[in-house]
């Protein structure tokens, strides 16, 4: 039986807990510790540990001294800024890690967890959701067989609007550091950073990698008093030639549900949230392909890396993989610097009972710059 611990069970970890123990119906796995700073605030999750005879300790170095050999799986769902020391930690106590996107905030730091990887011989998953999805897979199978021609280009276009609130949940929310780590905090490193991951795995020269990017060229921008950025639009290109354009925002009042696009030769593979289509170039519908939703890859994470641990030929995320990310945030924030939003753009609403930054004409110019693989700049939307 492997033995399970998780440093954090309320928020996400909370998700990735019950994902866990929801393995334990399928998987021979049993959740045996947690860290939990304050058990008041899941005194659930906190009982169901202890009457299952497992360990709950407040902080995740006491664990791994008192446990060390002892676990088999930690499962690391916190902050960007702890991902490489927890997950290093992990390995060197004898466990294999499933640490939450993005890997780290530095391509350094993914390196260092790399190596720490290699040296040990454990493996390291990262919780880039979607691309445990059946469906994405067979579709990069697909790509890598050329069955729908030679691609050429892919997009990302993303609306998730975000209240006021969400940048005052905590004190790294929309900051370039937290202490004296870099994390890149935006919709491009935390909520739609999956998306970019997606994108970049799609157009990957094998199965098991992603795409490097080699040029960069971005426009961001901020309605939000932050560091970082909540509005970005770039386009760059792989080394092996295929343009990456990528659209995001939180600073939008339509929602709009991420859409992955990838354009070969010969068709267009539209990735929707519910239903994956091929259209001919004239975007007549060519065939429906089959859809899992972005739940369905969530509830494989574990079961795959648990198989892996197994000696199964199971597919995760891993660090290769996750690095590409890191990699194209590092030099997204190297090269560009964000800029404000024209007060006279940007304006106060309430959605959904919470207050909002929202900029006037934000989607319809981003869905013209995503369908043009165009900047701003060069759409002629003024932004300040």
């Amino acid at each position: 039986m492997l033995k399970i611990a998780i440093i954090g069970v309320s928020g996400y970890g909370k998700i990735i807990y019950d994902l866990c123990k929801n393995s334990e119906k399928t998987k021979d796995v049993k959740v045996t510790a947690a860290v939990i700073r304050t058990p008041s605030k899941c005194p659930d999750v906190y009982e169901e540990i202890i009457e299952s005879g497992g360990q709950v300790f407040s902080d995740a170095e006491s664990m791994f001294s008192s446990m060390k050999g002892q676990l088999d799986l930690v499962c690391i769902p916190t902050g960007i800024e702890t991902h490489a020391s927890l997950s290093i930690a992990a390995m060197e106590a004898g466990a294999h890690v499933m640490v939450e996107k993005p890997a780290a905030g530095t391509v350094e730091e993914v390196d260092t967890m790399m190596e720490a990887s290699k040296r040990t011989g454990k493996i390291v998953a990262v919780g880039f959701q979607d691309i445990y999805r059946n469906d994405i897979q067979e579709i990069k199978k697909k790509l890598l067989t050329k069955e729908w021609g030679e691609v050429k280009s892919v997009s990302v276009l993303g609306s998730w609007p975000r209240p006021k609130m969400y940048y005052r949940r905590n004190n790294w929310a929309g900051r370039l550091k937290s202490g004296d780590s870099m994390i890149f905090d935006s919709p491009a490193n935390n909520a739609l950073a999956h998306y970019m991951n997606l994108g970049l795995y799609l157009v990957g020269e094998n199965f098991k990698s992603s795409a490097s990017i080699a040029t960069i060229d971005a426009e961001s921008f901020r309605a939000y008093q932050i560091e970082t950025f909540d509005t970005l639009i770039c386009r760059a290109k792989t080394n092996s030639g295929i343009q990456f354009h990528y659209t995001v925002t939180h600073a939008s009042a339509e929602n709009f549900e991420p859409i992955v696009s990838i354009k070969t030769d010969k068709y267009k593979i539209v990735l929707a949230c519910d239903s994956n289509k091929v259209y001919d170039l004239e975007n007549n519908l060519i065939t429906e392909l089959e859809h899992n939703d972005t739940w369905t890859g969530r509830n494989n994470i574990i079961p795959a890396v648990v198989d892996k641990i197994n000696g199964h030929n199971s597919f995760i995320c891993d660090l290769s993989i996750a690095r590409s990310h890191t990699l194209f945030i590092n030099r997204l924030h190297s090269q560009n610097s964000s800029r404000e939003f024209s007060p006279e753009l940007v304006y106060e609403t309430v959605i959904e009972n919470n207050e909002h930054l929202v900029v006037k004409g934000l989607l319809p110019a981003l869905k013209e710059a995503s369908s043009k693989g165009a900047l701003f700049s060069e759409i002629g939307y003024k932004f300040n």
